[in-house]
């Protein structure tokens, strides 16, 4: 997120870029969006088939990103376990939550 936050990148794709547990996901790709992104959705689930594991596209303003790592930093940096929702479960295709040193049983979702 720090390079989407600072203009370095445009676009990451989430599970290559940190050690993360992602069940039931394909792939969350981030993308950098204009500055004047205003979006109706920021997380966008992608057509796939049946099959597949879904995908998403997860796209902010460098103003959002920025916002995001500030969320990462302030789960992280008292090392205390915790989590945080990054999306708008009533706008957006999806849920983002990050987790910091929760337990979570493998069955939970």
């Amino acid at each position: 997120m720090e390079g989407l936050s600072n203009g370095s990148s445009k676009e990451v794709e989430l599970g290559s870029e940190i050690k993360a547990r992602m069940d039931g996901l394909k792939a969350l790709v981030l993308v950098a969006a204009p500055a004047q992104f205003t979006a109706r959705k920021n997380l966008i689930k992608v057509p796939a088939s049946p099959r597949e594991l879904p995908s998403f596209r997860w796209e902010n303003s460098t103003a959002g990103w920025k916002r995001a790592v500030g969320l990462v930093s302030g789960l992280i940096d008292p090392g205390e376990p915790g989590h945080q929702y990054f999306t708008d479960e009533e706008k957006d295709d999806a849920l983002v939550e990050i987790a910091f040193r929760e337990y979570r049983p493998p069955d939970l979702w």
